[in-house]
Order: C-alpha cells, then structure tokens, then sequence
C-alpha cells in the first residue's frame, strides 16, 4: 500500500513541476515577444530613446529569467537567445532573431506527443 501512495505523490510532484515549467516558460515567452515588439515599435516611430529603454528592459528580463531556463530546458536555442540579447541595442535585425527563436523555443517545449515521442 505504501508503494501506491509513494507512486500517486510522486505522479502529483511531477504534475506539479511540468505545469509550472509550462507557465514559466509560456509568461516568460509572452513577456519577452511583448519587450521585442515595443522595442521594434520604438526604432519603427523613430524613438531611440525609448528603443535604447525597451532593449534595456529585454536584457533585464533575460537576466531574471535565465537561469531557470537552463535549467528547465535544452540549451541550445538559450544560448543563441543569450547572444543576441547581449548583442542588444547595437544590432536591431537581432529583434527580430529574438522573437523568431522565443516562437521556436516555446514550440519546442510545448507538451506534445510528439515532443514525448
């Protein structure tokens, strides 16, 4: 019997940590392709200023958020990730690079069976 209760907390734990990986990285998608849009929104109005503000405001989430990516996840799209946040605001085609692999990246990490498979 204690086998059973062992195997149903164990099933709960591991509920428990997928769905909050799933919110971890789905609010921190959401939040990082909403920064690049407002970035993008700004060079587009020719506010630099404010584009130099929203890039700022990318690396600080980047920096928030890393580390737990890392560890929830494959690093081989965080560390193209990594690189072209780091290369902000000098290379603004690297919005674009940054929401391309954030759509990937959430994809990717998707609960699907042909992610389990």
């Amino acid at each position: 019997m204690k086998r059973i209760w062992f195997a149903v907390m164990f099933l709960l734990i591991a509920v428990g940590v997928c769905c909050f990986e799933q919110n971890y990285i789905s609010g921190f998608c959401d939040e990082m392709d909403v920064r690049a849009d407002k970035a993008l929104e700004c060079i587009s109005n020719n506010d630099y200023g404010g584009f130099i503000k929203e890039c700022d405001s990318v690396k600080e989430l980047w920096r928030d958020k890393n580390d737990i990516l890392f560890a929830l996840s494959g690093h081989t799209q965080l560390d193209e990730l990594s690189i072209r946040v780091n290369a902000l605001p000098s290379r603004t085609e690297y919005l674009y690079e940054i929401k391309s692999i954030i759509r990937g990246y959430r994809e990717n990490n998707k609960i699907k069976l042909s992610n389990i498979l």
